[in-house]
């Protein structure tokens, strides 16, 4: 078990969930629960429970539903890491994760120190230019202290760094480098932007160069321990209860841009930082705000890069809205020469990202061929989507902009992702299905992970029908096989709170281990059952190969033999 599922386990362990939500929640006991209005939905009448037993909440309002880590993620905003350094805090716990290098916590002194140093410089006679540079550029010293921007000079002298911390440190900020057996500064002569981590902390830089000729423009922070630029976003940390309060998230493609909104008084605004837009930026985003507007310029490379993030967005189901500025403009020029009424005019007029994707993709459809194989990305994308209301829109506006049949669309769609062999059956047994797959996913979570590991070890995900408890049963292996604790699940960012939901299932005394027999025979048997159609179907297709037909029958005996012989245990269930 590595030390933050431990460190978990421990935070699980040590913290009341019942006395951490009163301190947020109005709670009062109820048999062996507390009641109290939900905090994350308006209601009158009290729908959020918590349940100290099984160390868990859940609103049956609005579904909402974890632990107490989860709690403080969602009530707080804070992602899984923070939110476990802040209840380690508040309840005395050692947060420390034993396997950081010695010089971990020096980088983030490091960071700081060049920080104040560099905000120094700027306001010093060494970096007269580079503020001089800001300030034409029509920003204002207020904006400037805000976002910490300094200047670190050419010839900028490490001498206080060298007297504090070793070579080693200083080299594992990625900051510097080595030439003839000493160390250089990678920032020298450059306009500074730091990057931060959503609690505010330095954990990189951004460089500018201040005049055109020097290449390259931006130089930025290596990957250190501390800092990788796929899990962040610029300016999330002045971001993020803008965000919550608007409910929206705006995404812009510079430092600069960013900065100019927010002097703007759009605060809300963030950036990727010049990289394509990756899952775990896209899942920080969906954690702070409902909907999310990227504005990002109109040339080739502005629309290539919104719409190579459209998957990674559907892959969380989420569903940005886009705004693509004419192609001499970006968000720092048109507020600074139109005004922040022309950017807002442009907000205004943002479209759905996924339909403004297919009407590129249109125009590329100038034969059949193209047509069919566009249609099948197309398809690749819809097969994705988990909102079944958008998902109409979807085929909706997609048979309409290709001039196709609606319905035939569908059940190629429906064809291609396979619903038509693992859908629920239809016949009074789908539900049960569900049901069965709910109570086995339950009963794991009260057994010990050895157990669990041998429940599982003939199983496969097709044994269940429903998407998501497929998607819960993928993790639970993933999480068995890392050697980590069960609970670490409920603060996954894709099911967390749909296996916190199912935790809410109660078997009274029945033993967890029985209930998981039960429910792994009823899974097997309508496993058996659907593979059973479909070998009669098969031998129907093969009916004058009789070779093939003698293969596939000798199957189809097996699974007979199988379902009679779980009948009886099935009918127990």
């Amino acid at each position: 078990m590595t030390r933050s599922e431990g460190l978990l386990e421990e935070i699980l362990e040590r913290v009341d969930i019942a006395e951490y939500i009163s301190q947020f929640v109005d709670l009062k006991k109820t048999g062996n629960s507390f009641k109290g209005l939900c905090p994350f939905h308006d209601e009158r009448t009290p729908s959020f429970s918590v349940t100290p037993e099984k160390k868990l909440y859940h609103c049956f309002g609005c579904g909402a539903a974890g632990n107490v880590v989860g709690f403080a993620m969602k009530y707080h905003n804070l992602d899984f890491v923070d939110a476990m350094k802040m209840l380690c805090e508040r309840y005395n716990i050692v947060f420390e994760k034993r396997e950081r290098p010695k010089h971990y916590n020096e980088i983030f002194e490091i960071h700081n120190e060049l920080l104040i140093r560099s905000k120094q410089d700027l306001l010093a006679n060494t970096g007269r230019h580079a503020l001089e540079y800001m300030l034409k550029r029509g920003f204002d010293r207020q904006i400037l202290d805000e976002y910490d921007i300094g200047y670190f000079p050419q010839n900028f002298d490490i001498s206080f760094l060298r007297k504090k911390y070793s070579k080693n440190s200083l080299a594992a900020t990625g900051l510097f480098y080595e030439y003839s057996g000493r160390l250089n500064f990678k920032f020298a002569g450059r306009l500074s932007f730091p990057i931060k981590d959503t609690m505010g902390n330095v954990i990189a830089f951004s460089g500018r160069a201040l005049k055109d000729d020097v290449k390259p423009k931006y130089i930025n922070s290596p990957t250190t321990d501390i800092f990788e630029k796929r899990k962040f976003l610029y300016n999330m940390d002045g971001a993020k209860s803008e965000m919550k309060k608007e409910k929206t998230g705006i995404v812009v493609e510079g430092y600069i841009d960013v900065m100019r909104c927010s002097q703007a008084g759009i605060k809300n605004t963030v950036s990727p930082m010049g990289t394509s837009f990756t899952k775990e930026q896209a899942a920080l985003l969906k954690r702070y705000c409902d909907d999310v507007i990227l504005v990002f310029d109109g040339d080739f490379a502005g629309k290539k890069a919104a719409y190579r993030s459209l998957e990674t967005f559907i892959d969380i189901n989420f569903f940005p809205q886009v705004v693509f500025l004419p192609e001499e403009d970006d968000p720092d020029s048109l507020i600074k020469e139109k005004g922040v009424s022309a950017f807002l005019e442009k907000l205004e007029s943002r479209k759905d990202l996924f339909v403004t994707y297919i009407n590129n993709l249109s125009k590329y459809a100038d034969s059949y061929q193209k047509k069919l194989k566009i249609i099948e990305r197309i398809k690749s994308l819809l097969i994705k989507v988990k909102n079944p209301y958008l998902k109409d829109e979807y085929f909706a506006q997609t048979a309409k902009i290709f001039d196709l049949n609606e319905e035939t669309l569908r059940k190629d769609i429906e064809f291609s992702s396979h619903k038509n062999t693992f859908k629920r059956i239809e016949k009074g047994e789908g539900r049960l299905n569900y049901f069965c797959e709910e109570n086995f996913l339950a009963s794991l979570f009260s057994l010990s992970e050895d157990v669990i590991d041998s429940l599982l070890e003939d199983m496969n995900e097709d044994y269940f029908s429903d998407e998501n408890f497929k998607k819960i049963f993928k993790k639970i292996i993933d999480v068995l096989q890392n050697g980590d604790i069960m609970h670490v699940l409920l603060n996954d960012e894709e099911i967390g709170e749909i296996a916190s939901n199912i935790l809410i299932t109660d078997f009274g005394d029945e033993d967890p281990y029985a209930v998981a027999l039960k429910n792994k025979n009823k899974l097997r048997f309508n496993y058996l059952e659907r593979m059973k159609k479909i070998k009669i179907n098969e031998l129907s297709q093969f009916k004058n190969d009789p070779v093939k037909s003698e293969e596939i029958l000798e199957k189809l005996n097996n699974i007979l033999t199988e379902i009679k012989e779980l009948r009886s245990s099935v009918l127990e269930v």
